[in-house]
């Protein structure tokens, strides 16, 4: 089968949003451009993935043994990521109950996107059993979404109330799922998804901008539900593909490989003197590159990490 290669290119930019919300690279010089960098247009990064997600996962949804099979690998890479972000913050106050069940149901600093595909997956299975009109379920997945957009501010410190499998992974993964089976790549027009996405990241612009003057810091934005899917729409149809190589086995693990490792380049330079500028974001991201190569090269020998 060949790799969709655009795919493969555009999921590295995803993960290096990832890291623009965690880094803020521009925050020491132009702060509000920081601002609506990243904490407005780059969070289309997650939902982008989860659509992704849901579009192959239409594949198998209908499929007990292979969404078994697809959510037990789900755990396990989860529990070896979180194992080792615990390890690294062994000096923090030690796990409590409650913590733990904070850990296997809300997760833990940026994993929280694995469990969450995981119950959002578990949704999207159960929901198909009982409510056979998509229509409905689209009506349904909007719903969810917004009224966790409006609910995510009633959070409080750390919490997070809304960033889970069901107000955030459930929606996307189904707007996936929706596409493909739908077959909106073919159906939709370039002029239409570029309006769409023209005018979703104007407003997304405009509601992180409404954040900050509230000084929320905020995952969820209104405008994600229509910007996010019409972007990986307009991927896939003007997606290239090629044959498989050992090149493109790299290629295709390597966004994976950077939203799990960068995290810990990023707890490594803490204590750097280094100003939050481009140089600390691009030092990070290679470095992140770098190790990423590295646990591929591992996880094809062990696939416990990717």
């Amino acid at each position: 089968m060949e790799r969709n290669v655009t795919l493969d290119y555009f999921k590295i930019f995803l993960s290096i949003l990832v890291i623009t919300i965690h880094i803020g690279p521009l925050s020491a010089t132009y702060p509000l451009l920081n601002w609506l960098i990243s904490q407005g247009i780059a969070r289309i990064a997650v939902p982008c993935f989860f659509v992704i997600n849901g579009y192959y996962l239409a594949k198998k949804i209908e499929d007990p043994k292979a969404v078994k099979k697809y959510i037990l690998h789900l755990l396990i890479i989860y529990a070896v990521w979180s194992a080792f972000y615990i390890v690294l913050n062994i000096d923090q106050p030690p796990i409590t109950v409650s913590l733990f069940l904070e850990y296997i149901t809300l997760g833990i600093l940026h994993l929280w996107y694995v469990i969450a595909l995981v119950y959002g997956t578990l949704l999207l299975y159960i929901a198909k059993k009982f409510i056979k009109n998509d229509t409905i379920l689209l009506v349904l997945a909007i719903l969810i979404f917004t009224i966790g957009v409006f609910c995510e501010p009633l959070r409080e410190g750390n919490i997070h109330i809304v960033r889970n499998g069901f107000f955030v992974g459930f929606p996307f993964i189904f707007l996936g799922y929706y596409i493909h089976t739908q077959n909106l790549i073919f159906k939709s027009r370039d002029t239409t998804l570029v309006a769409l996405i023209v005018l979703s990241l104007i407003t997304l612009c405009i509601e992180s901008s409404y954040a900050r003057d509230m000084c929320l810091i905020r995952d969820t934005y209104l405008s994600l539900i229509v910007c996010c899917p019409a972007i990986i729409i307009f991927v896939f149809k003007h997606s290239s593909y090629r044959k498989p190589s050992a090149y493109l086995t790299y290629l295709g693990s390597l966004a994976s490989a950077i939203y799990f490792i960068h995290y810990f380049v990023i707890m490594m330079l803490w204590e750097v003197s280094m100003p939050y500028t481009i140089i600390r974001f691009g030092v990070i991201l290679f470095l992140s590159i770098i190790l990423s190569i590295f646990i591929i090269y591992i996880n094809k020998r062990i696939k416990i990490f990717l």
